[in-house]
Order: C-alpha cells, then sequence, then structure tokens
C-alpha cells in the first residue's frame, strides 16, 4: 500500500499517523509547528511537514499517494480551505478521508474535485483500542472508494461500518449527547466531573467516563462539535452551555491546554 497523507492540528491527527505506522505505513503528517508534543519515536518514523502553504502542494507531491486523511479539527472552514488546496493535486484515484464527529459529509464532499472520492470516518480517542471504523458514505460515494476504504481499515486490523450520512452521524451524535448530559449533570452541582465518571465507568462498565474523553478530545473541539450539530438540526440540546462557552474562552481545553474538567 502507498503512503497516507495525514492533514492535522491536534492530538488525534498524531492518533492516527502512529495506528497507522504501527501496520507498517508510511505516513506524511502536516501539521502547525508546536501543535502537538510530538516524541522522538514520531519524528523519527512520520515524515513531519511544519506550517506548510498546502495551496503550494503539487501533483508529483501525491504521485505516490492513494489516502488522503484530513483530521484538522472540527473548524469548517480550515476543511473547506483543505479541499480546496488538494485539488490541484488531486486525482480519481485519491481517497480523501474526513475525519468529524459533527459535520455533513455531503457538504464537504461537494467542496471536493472529485465529490465521489470523499468518505467520512470516526475515530474516538484511544484508536489503538477501537476494534471498528465507522465510515461514511454519500449519495455520491463510488463503489470503488467504499472497496478503497474498507482496504484500509483490513490494513490496521479493524472492522469497518459502513453508514450513510447524517448530522454527526452515529457516533457523533452519540458521543456527543453523552458528553452534553455528563456537563448538565455537573452544573447541577451535586457531583464532581470524577464523580460523575467513576458512576458511569463502574454503573456502564465503560473504560472511561464523559468528561474524561471530553478532555481528552479536546473542548473546544466538543464545543466546536455542539454548534455544528446545533446549526444542522436546531434541538437546543446542542447548544453548548455556559460552563464549556467559559472553560473554552479560558483556555481550558482539556488535555492539550492540561486543564478542563481535570487538571493534567
Amino acid at each position: 500500500m502507498k503512503k497516507v497523507v495525514v492533514f492535522g492540528s491536534g492530538y488525534m491527527a498524531l492518533e492516527i499517523s502512529r495506528e497507522l505506522i504501527n501496520y507498517g505505513l508510511h505516513i506524511m503528517l502536516f501539521i502547525q509547528q508546536g501543535s502537538l508534543n510530538l516524541t522522538s519515536e514520531d519524528i523519527d518514523k512520520i515524515d513531519i511537514i511544519y506550517d506548510y502553504d498546502i495551496s503550494l502542494l503539487e501533483p508529483n507531491d501525491f504521485s505516490d499517494v492513494r489516502y488522503i486523511i484530513e483530521a484538522s479539527g472540527e473548524q469548517y472552514d480550515n476543511k473547506v480551505k483543505i479541499m480546496n488546496s488538494l485539488k490541484r493535486v488531486v486525482t480519481d484515484r485519491h481517497i480523501i478521508i474526513v475525519h468529524t464527529l459533527a459535520h455533513s459529509i455531503t457538504l464537504l464532499a461537494s467542496q471536493a474535485k472529485f465529490p465521489q472520492s470523499v468518505m467520512g470516518v470516526q475515530f474516538v480517542p484511544r484508536i489503538t483500542k477501537q476494534e471498528k471504523i465507522v465510515a461514511i458514505s454519500t449519495s455520491m460515494t463510488s463503489k470503488d472508494s467504499l472497496e478503497a476504504v474498507k482496504e484500509l481499515s483490513l490494513a490496521i486490523n479493524k472492522d469497518i461500518v459502513f453508514i450513510e450520512d447524517s448530522p454527526g452521524g452515529i457516533v457523533g451524535t452519540a458521543l456527543i449527547s453523552f458528553i452534553i448530559e455528563a456537563i448538565r449533570i455537573l452544573e447541577e452541582g451535586d457531583l464532581t466531573a470524577e464523580s460523575i465518571d467513576k458512576i458511569v465507568v463502574l454503573g456502564m462498565n465503560l473504560p472511561k467516563g464523559p468528561l474524561q474523553l471530553a478532555d481528552e478530545i479536546g473542548l473546544d473541539t466538543v464545543k466546536f462539535c455542539m454548534e455544528q450539530l446545533y446549526n444542522q438540526t436546531k434541538l437546543n440540546k446542542y447548544r453548548p452551555s455556559k460552563r464549556l462557552n467559559d472553560m473554552v474562552f479560558a483556555g481550558y481545553l482539556g488535555c492539550m491546554s492540561q486543564r478542563g474538567f481535570y487538571q493534567y
């Protein structure tokens, strides 16, 4: 299998890259300088391109690339910018995989040069423990793209489940709803974040609680997801709470800032 390109600005992009590396794939990771805490092993094993103006990409840069994974976070404008820049370099043999917990894949695919080659995927933190990948198709997705994404999932030893595009997909809506309810309980003031997570972990036999998971995803990303889900559905339950807004405005973004619902 040929080289995989990953565009990212957060920890999820690095997790994806590490998981692909574990299965022998060659990774080229485009990130901003200082946006991630890279280990010496990351630097040795991954081709890392810092602060690169993707508008300068040339077709030859992608001649040996099969998969392009867009994992730049949940800011729609950033995703569209990457889609537009890729128009200069992609052919119909490239498969563009968009990681998102909130955005419409149909809308993002419509920004691509070859909409039939764009699919969504939903990862969660600790990808190594994720046995299944949820892949999102649109009415434009080609059979070749479906087969190509299935081939990639098998290459990293994961089962794949295909679903049709909808706001947030199954994983995104379930995960964000889970976190929203935990924040609501926290705001009632009767329980601490630690207590809520402990009750959920023990009571539901889950590996971690919703507030710890929110910290790992990044509270700014959680906020973006809520806003996108609200914009697409107009359901008030997806409006970010005052507490979450205040934390993000204060720079308490979770693990990446060493402070969120927990201190690290």
